[in-house]
């Protein structure tokens, strides 16, 4: 009887895992579905149709759970809970099996959240000659992200929310970029200055400036006897993308127009200054000496109207060393939203380790500066996890948009996770029934040979005592008779 009960068990084990697989490859298909509508190239048309495949494998996971049954027991609908099944001789001598609710309404992920309204997280970048770098720490384990020049708010985001445990992470480009603040002290952080004094121009003379390096603006066409009109041409130089800084216009008689000191920085805050050009065309000549200072560097030439007056110095990163400074809060690169990220209920601790942002790096002092780092906006790096736990189902999720898809993604995996599990206990527990109506089978062959054993040795035991018995009798009745014979044969002697 034990061994049928054990075959019982095993069959009701084979019927829910049967069940359960099917559920499987429904959420395969949903999740096929999921990773379609992920895709950006799907229209609201398109994520309506793979919704409603989705609503009807949804319905026929639960129709599974709700009418899957064995020996009149719902197997699948959370009703079965805990059975055991007499496999022995003696009481309590019992194996068990528990089955869950596999319905679309109650598989699905379990997650935790932060605590109150977490703060921003916000983070620098790198330079051109070294990365920047964030690091979480999940239960004590650190995922180090490189924070590379070229990286976008997505890569970020992808790279954080890939991390085992995490999702809904959201990134987004901070508002300002840029380096560090410079320090006031003006010799320790030079600008690219191109400064020209003393040029005298004729009524008719005019002024081209080319910034090479790839950069290049025409004024030529400009007449410089006024003020107005190199306003008009640093206007122009302004609407092309250009900042022109400390630009003065001045002088009368001989002199005409002065212009002392101008910087000019590219529409990134960069200094360009690789070099620069002024000439003078139309008739006049260039008569004075020009003293040109770029880079702190002066340059002096007398030129005519036919020879250009070239001002070279500086390099790309247009002016010295960038000097010294500390790391600029416009400088973030990266803010990172945790108001909604979703926690593995298994995780314990989050954090992530503040960096150092390296406000020395080469270049000009209004560029970008340093390696990079991270700044929060409060002082725990700790972010305290709250203990209730949210649960998203499978019977909710929604393909009609590409932030709905990712989330099903989520949560499909983490409900065919419990499913892979429950059914690696029941194969486990019918392994465990196989092995049991083996050793059922084995001890019953074992006993019966024990019987025949015992009765084999009792039958020789009675056939010798049965002998014996039997050669007492037959010696007694010889004796006998042969005491009768001798009063007989007394009696004849005498007779």
């Amino acid at each position: 009887m034990a061994v049928r009960n054990a075959n019982d068990g095993v069959s009701m084990a084979q019927t829910a895992e049967g069940a359960m697989q099917e559920s499987s490859k429904i959420m395969e298909r949903m999740r096929e579905l999921a990773l379609q509508s992920a895709n950006g190239s799907n229209s609201d048309k398109d994520r309506e149709a793979m919704q409603k495949e989705m609503g009807q494998l949804q319905e026929e996971m639960n129709r599974i759970a709700d009418t899957t049954s064995f020996g009149g027991h719902n197997l699948l609908d959370g009703s079965f809970g805990e059975k055991s099944f007499q496999i022995g001789a003696n009481s309590n001598e019992t194996q068990s099996l528990g089955l869950m609710d596999v319905s679309a309404h109650a598989i699905g992920r379990e997650h935790k959240k932060l605590e109150g309204d977490p703060a921003d997280v916000s983070v620098t970048g790198g330079t051109a000659t070294q990365d920047g770098s964030f690091a979480m720490m999940v239960d004590g384990k650190e995922h180090k992200i490189a924070i590379t020049e070229d990286m976008s708010a997505e890569d970020f985001e992808n790279k954080l929310n890939n991390i085992d445990g995490l999702s809904g992470i959201v990134v987004k480009d901070a508002e300002a970029a840029g380096g560090v603040t410079p320090d006031p002290n003006p010799a320790a952080a030079t600008p690219s200055t191109l400064e020209a004094t003393g040029l005298a121009l004729g009524d008719n003379d005019k002024l081209t400036i080319a910034i090479e390096g790839g950069a290049s603006v025409d004024l030529t066409k400009t007449d410089l006897k006024t003020e107005a009109a190199f306003g008009t041409a640093v206007d122009a130089l302004t609407n092309a993308g250009y900042t022109i800084a400390a630009t003065t216009v001045g002088g009368s008689g001989a002199d005409k127009d002065n212009v002392n000191g101008f910087t000019i920085t590219d529409p990134n805050g960069n200094n360009v200054g690789v070099t620069a050009t002024l000439s003078a065309t139309g008739g006049g000549n260039i008569s004075d000496t020009a003293a040109v200072i770029i880079g702190g560097q002066s340059l002096n030439k007398t030129t005519d109207a036919s020879t250009d007056l070239t001002m070279t110095g500086g390099t790309p990163d247009a002016g010295g060393d960038g000097g010294t400074g500390t790391p600029d809060a416009g400088g973030a690169r990266f803010t990172v939203d945790f108001s909604n990220v979703k926690i593995d209920t298994d995780i314990k601790s989050l954090s992530f380790v503040n960096g150092t942002g390296d406000a020395g790096g080469e270049g000009d002092a209004g560029g970008d500066g340093g390696t990079g780092g991270v700044t929060r906006n409060g002082t725990a790096t700790e972010l305290n996890i709250n203990d209730q736990v949210h649960k998203e189902s499978v019977a909710g999720l929604s393909l009609l948009s590409q932030e709905g898809a990712q989330n099903a993604i989520d949560v499909l995996d983490s409900a065919m996770e419990q499913i892979d599990s429950k059914r690696a206990e029941i194969g486990a527990f019918q392994n465990r029934m196989n092995h049991t109506m083996s050793n059922l089978v084995n001890i019953n062959e074992n006993v019966a040979a024990s019987n025949s054993r015992i009765k084999d040795v009792d039958f020789a035991s009675e056939t010798v005592n049965m002998t014996k018995g039997q050669i007492l009798q037959q010696a007694g009745t010889s004796i006998l008779a042969q005491a009768k014979q001798i009063p007989q044969s007394a009696l004849s002697l005498l007779g």
